[in-house]
Formats: structure tokens, C-alpha cells, sequence
């Protein structure tokens, strides 16, 4: 009875984390909608993007888990779903980072014919304004979208190691096996089971050294950008 009470708390669990990650994919999808239909400045993008990036690090814990929840049951079914919520993600995280260069090429081009308009009449001084205001959207323009550029080739990246890692832990073992390798079997069995989270250790390990290098990167960048203006302007 107390077998039977476990098993029905796993599936419970598991079908919950199912439900949640149903409901945050909902979600990715409005917000990207949100992107889409922008009608502002550079800063309500930061702060669409910002808020899309916290919900897909949330479905991304959430399908880890099921994935965990996989390795734990040695259940290749589970993994299997965790894998197709894994590829749903990878698509709305491509949308979501489309849709943002996307409305940031929009939101400069705008901004840019509204500066050019307005210096035609500009006194002497104004247009100097105007020229810096130019400048400055040119500099945060480009860091973003940069930004925006690295993530997709670090998404497109961690899919490839993620599908790598799901194909090696769910294929199944040939049925004709000679006796000594059938003795053998549970012992392999306990190391393929340990060896595919070793490698989501890695991964996650190798991940957060990716955004780690990726800020660093960008802020030399920026200063790069910013002293070589500074030293034009004055």
C-alpha cells in the first residue's frame, strides 16, 4: 500500500509539472505577442524582453525537472515528453528573440526618421543635440541587438547539446544479447542512467559560463563604443 502511495504521489507530481509547463508556454506566447504589438520606445522592449526571458529561464527549470523526474523513474517515456516540451520551448524562444530584433530594427528606424525630421529645422546647437541623439541610439541600438544575435546562436547551440543528451539516455538497448552481456545488463543499466545527468551537469555548468562571458563581452563592448564617442565629442 505504501508502494502504491508512492507511485500515485510521482504520477501526480509529474502530471503537475506537466500542467505548469503547459500554462508558462501560454504565457510565452502572449508575452511574444506583447513584442509584436509594441507601439513605443527602446525601453518598453527592454522591459517586454527582460520580463520573456525571466518566464522562459521558469520553463526551462520546469522541463528540467520532468526530464529529472525521467531520469529518476527510468522512464523513457517521460523523457520523451520532456524532449517535446523541450522542442516547443526552442520554438517559442525563437520566435521570442525574432519578434525582438524584429520591433528593435522597428523602434530604431522610427526613432531615426523622427530625429532626421526634426534636424532639417533645427537651430545650430539643436542639431548638435540631434547628432549626439543619433549617436546614442545608434550605440544602444547595435548593443542590442547584438545581444539579441548571441542569444539565438547560444539557444541554437544548447538545443543541439540537449537533443544530444535525450538521444543518448532514451535509446533503447538491442533485444538479441549474448548471456554475458544479459548478466551485465543492470549494471550498465545504473550507469546509463547516471551518465545522461552527468551530462546536464555539464551543460548547465557550461551554460551559465556562456552568459557569464556573453555580459563580459558586451560591456567591453559598450565602453569600447562609449570612450571612442566621448573622445569625438569632446
Amino acid at each position: 500500500m505504501n508502494f502504491s502511495c508512492m507511485e500515485a504521489t510521482k504520477l501526480k507530481h509529474i502530471n503537475e509539472q506537466r500542467g505548469v509547463i503547459g500554462s508558462w508556454n501560454i504565457i510565452l506566447k502572449s508575452g511574444n505577442g506583447d513584442i509584436n504589438n509594441l507601439r513605443g520606445a527602446l525601453d518598453d522592449l527592454e522591459t517586454l524582453n527582460e520580463a520573456g526571458r525571466e518566464k522562459l529561464d521558469e520553463l526551462r527549470d520546469c522541463i528540467e525537472q520532468l526530464r529529472d523526474l525521467g531520469y529518476e523513474e527510468n522512464n523513457t517515456g517521460i523523457l520523451r515528453d520532456a524532449e517535446k516540451h523541450r522542442l516547443q520551448m526552442v520554438s517559442t524562444q525563437q520566435a521570442f528573440w525574432t519578434a525582438s530584433i524584429s520591433k528593435l530594427q522597428e523602434i530604431r528606424t522610427a526613432k531615426r526618421e523622427i530625429l532626421l525630421a526634426v534636424r532639417r529645422n533645427a537651430s545650430k546647437a539643436g542639431k548638435r543635440n540631434i547628432r549626439r541623439s543619433l549617436r546614442s541610439l545608434e550605440i544602444r541600438s547595435s548593443a542590442l541587438l547584438s545581444q539579441y544575435s548571441s542569444k539565438i546562436e547560444q539557444m541554437r547551440s544548447n538545443s543541439q547539446q540537449m537533443f544530444d543528451i535525450t538521444q543518448r539516455s532514451t535509446t533503447q538497448e538491442p533485444q538479441d544479447l549474448p548471456m554475458a552481456d544479459k548478466q551485465q545488463k543492470p549494471a550498465k543499466r545504473m550507469d546509463q542512467s547516471h551518465r545522461p545527468k552527468r551530462s546536464l551537469r555539464k551543460y548547465r555548468r557550461r551554460e551559465s559560463s556562456e552568459k557569464i562571458l556573453t555580459a563580459v563581452g558586451l560591456t567591453l563592448f559598450l565602453v569600447c563604443v562609449i570612450y571612442v564617442i566621448y573622445r569625438r565629442l569632446f
